[in-house]
């Protein structure tokens, strides 16, 4: 799950870190990317990722 978060922001130009553990993964970004951020991550499949 968080490879592919991280593939989809990064096919969309916002950086991001994204780290996981054991219990929670974390996507770390800058706020002023936060709202460009949910576009691609909204529909992953029209931003070239695959299921």
């Amino acid at each position: 799950m968080a490879r592919a978060f991280a593939q989809v922001l990064a096919r969309a130009n916002v950086s991001c870190n994204v780290r996981t553990s054991y219990y929670h993964n974390r996507t770390f970004m800058a706020a002023e990317d936060a709202q460009e951020s949910a576009r691609p991550l909204a529909a992953p499949n029209r931003n070239g990722l695959e299921a």
